[in-house]
C-alpha cells in the first residue's frame, strides 16, 4: 500500500480527456481513468459504485474536467510530489505505529474558493483505509507534508476509536480534527498549522462552548457534526468554530499535562477534556 501511482492514471487522463467533445464524454473520460481505478483498490466501501465516489469527491475538491491539467501534473512530476507524501507518510506510520494506508493524489479545483483562500490551496480527506489529497502546483512541500501529517493522523485517530463513522460523537469529532492539528504543529512547527487554529479568542472560545456545544457534545454521525465544525451562517455560528474548539482543547491538555502527539494519540476523548477547564454536561 503507500502513494498509489495516480500519476500513470493522470496522464493516462489527459490523453483520453483530449478526445472528449461534450461535457458528459469529459465526465466519462474522468469517472473511467480515475475513479473506476480506485474503486478497484478496494477501499471504498462507503462508495461503491464509481457514479456516486465521483460526484463525492468532486464536492471535496477534486479538479473539475473542464479544467487543462497538463501544466499542474508536470509542476508535481518536477517536485516529486509523490515522493514527498510516501517519505512522509512512512515517517508517521513508523513513529505512530500506524496502520498501511493507500494515498490517492490529484489537482485541486482551483475555482473552489473555500479551498484556495481558506484551506491554503490544498484539500485533504483521511479514512480509516485510505487518504485522498488534493493538492495545486503551488503547493509547497511542507504544505504537503503537513497535510499528510493532519490526514495520517485521522487515520491513526479513527483507527484508535474502533467505531464505525455513525456512532462518532461530536466531541469525538471536535478531538479528531484538534489531534491533528497538534500533530502538524509538533512535526513541521506552529507556522504550519491552519488559520482555524489562531482566529478566535479564548473568551470567543468559551462564550460558544456554553452556548452551543457543551450540550451536544453526545450527538452521533460524523455527517452530523458539519455545521458545528465548519460553523453555519444562516444560524450565526462562526465559521470553523468547531475546529477552533478541537484544536484549544486538545492544546490545553497536551501543555497541562506535557503530552505529545503519540501520547496524545492513546487517550480516550473523556480523557483529554477532563485534562482542561472545558466542563461538560453530566
Amino acid at each position: 500500500m503507500g502513494v498509489v501511482n495516480t500519476n500513470k492514471w493522470l496522464q493516462q487522463y489527459c490523453q483520453s480527456v483530449k478526445k472528449a467533445n461534450t461535457r458528459e464524454q469529459q465526465f466519462k473520460a474522468q469517472c473511467d481513468m480515475l475513479i473506476k481505478p480506485m474503486i478497484e483498490q478496494n477501499v471504498f466501501k462507503e462508495h461503491p459504485h464509481p457514479i456516486e465516489l465521483h460526484q463525492y469527491l468532486l464536492g471535496q475538491g477534486l479538479f473539475h474536467p473542464d479544467v487543462d491539467i497538463v501544466n499542474t501534473i508536470e509542476k508535481f512530476e518536477e517536485k516529486r510530489v509523490w515522493e514527498i507524501v510516501e517519505r512522509q507518510f512512512r515517517y508517521l506510520k513508523k513513529k505512530w505505529h500506524g496502520p498501511d494506508v493507500h494515498i490517492f493524489i490529484f489537482p485541486v479545483e482551483e475555482r473552489n474558493e473555500m479551498i484556495m483562500k481558506h484551506l491554503g490551496k490544498k484539500m485533504g480527506i483521511g479514512f480509516t483505509e485510505k487518504i485522498i489529497l488534493f493538492l495545486s502546483a503551488t503547493t509547497t512541500k511542507k504544505e504537503i507534508e503537513a497535510l499528510v501529517t493532519h490526514e495520517y493522523h485521522h487515520v491513526c485517530r479513527l483507527r484508535f476509536e474502533k467505531n464505525d463513522e455513525s456512532e462518532l460523537t461530536l466531541l469525538d469529532s471536535l478531538l479528531i480534527e484538534g489531534l491533528a492539528e497538534k500533530a502538524v504543529e509538533e512535526e513541521l512547527g506552529k507556522e504550519m498549522n491552519a488559520i482555524w487554529t489562531s482566529i478566535y479568542t479564548d473568551d470567543v472560545l468559551v462564550y460558544w462552548w456554553d452556548y452551543l456545544f457543551k450540550a451536544r457534545l453526545t450527538v452521533k454521525g460524523r455527517k452530523n457534526h458539519n455545521p458545528y465544525l465548519f460553523g453555519h451562517r444562516g444560524l450565526g455560528w462562526p465559521q470553523w468554530i468547531g475546529y477552533a474548539l478541537g484544536y484549544a482543547i486538545v492544546d490545553e491538555c497536551a501543555k497541562r499535562d506535557e503530552k505529545n502527539s503519540k501520547e496524545l494519540l492513546g487517550m480516550s476523548a473523556k480523557e483529554i477534556i477532563k485534562n482542561t477547564s472545558f466542563e461538560t454536561e453530566t
